[in-house]
């Protein structure tokens, strides 16, 4: 995606589901610094989506998403950070109900304040995607 991301700068790329971090084996490289390669480009940004069918699916919760969210932040702040429900998918690890709620969890956890919680939760999307202020 790097080169990519250099060679088209006018292109806006998204990268799915956070490039599926290993939370279920609680690593870390290359997963991390290949994220941090990416990000050093404006023009792409990153969903945190289906971060829960790459956690082990029956116990999962936010504190087991922290880690790899924490990094995703660090890097692309809330501005370059969208929310992805994943449905259907999302059934097999707990449903979409929990999905929303331990990202919900997850926002709280990590101090997002009402504007960066906004921008994640759709403010994000909304410019990545063109889409019109319904107001």
């Amino acid at each position: 995606m790097p080169l990519l991301a250099e060679r088209h700068p006018d292109l806006r790329l998204v990268i799915d589901h956070l490039a599926k971090p290993p939370i279920a084996e609680r690593g870390r490289e290359p997963w991390a610094g290949l994220l941090a390669r990416a990000a050093e480009h404006p023009n792409v940004h990153a969903k945190v989506s289906g971060l829960n069918t790459a956690a082990d699916w029956e116990t999962w919760t936010a504190a087991d998403l922290r880690p790899y969210a924490e990094h995703a932040f660090e890097l692309f702040g809330a501005g370059r950070l969208m929310f992805g429900g994943d449905w259907p998918i999302s059934v097999l690890a707990g449903g979409y109900r929990k999905v929303w709620d331990e990202t919900a969890n997850l926002l709280d956890d990590l101090g997002l304040d009402p504007a960066d919680r906004a921008r994640v939760l759709g403010g994000t999307a909304a410019d990545v995607y063109r889409i019109p202020d319904p107001a």
